[in-house]
């Protein structure tokens, strides 16, 4: 897998191998968002469905991934900010799994740090044979708010508007709202 960052990440490594240039809180941010743009994305869009499983399955997915990261572009992980990536599982409704990515709480703003830092990713698995879906809950432009949006396939990053207040919670609440009109799969 530390092959597969490394290949995602070659054009990303010029803005990071600075890291000396770049506060701890910018730096986290900028970890922090590609992991929930890219390094996600990739790993539960994935074709090879044993990968998948297995990684949305990972207690310590969250952990795993920020140490990942940092080994392909050369930064030495926090052992103190590690602990911040969490990883919680559970229903998101009758049919619906969900896997959370809590993130660090970003300490830098937008204007600061040049990155709308993510709060949270969610991963959406229907059913065993249905699409996944990744949502991520980020900083906005405006400090007041935060914004919801949706990762596809093919590595859009599709705004769905104003997000929730950065809580779990709060989160996995708009995200149940989202599929309010959408039945859930068959079984």
């Amino acid at each position: 897998m530390l092959e597969r960052f490394k290949k995602i990440f070659k054009a990303e490594k010029r803005t990071t191998s600075h890291a000396g240039d770049l506060s701890d809180e910018v730096l986290v941010a900028n970890v922090a968002y590609q992991i929930a743009y890219y390094v996600v994305p990739s790993c539960v869009f994935d074709e090879n469905e044993q990968q998948v499983d297995m990684c949305l399955r990972y207690d310590r997915w969250g952990e795993f991934l920020y140490f990942q990261l940092c080994q392909a572009l050369g930064i030495n992980p926090s052992r103190s900010i590690v602990q911040e990536f969490k990883t919680d599982h559970g229903m998101l409704d009758d049919v619906r799994k969900y896997v959370v990515i809590e993130y660090p709480t970003p300490k830098a703003d937008y204007l600061t740090s040049g990155v709308l830092a993510p709060y949270f990713s969610g991963i959406i698995r229907p059913g065993a044979d249905d699409t996944i879906d990744c949502f991520v809950l980020g900083q906005s432009p405006d400090p007041e708010s935060t914004t919801f949006r949706r990762v596809s396939r093919d590595g859009v990053n599709q705004n769905l508007g104003r997000g929730p207040a950065p809580e779990r919670e709060q989160f996995l609440a708009w995200i149940r709202g989202h599929y309010s009109h959408i039945p859930g799969p068959r079984s």
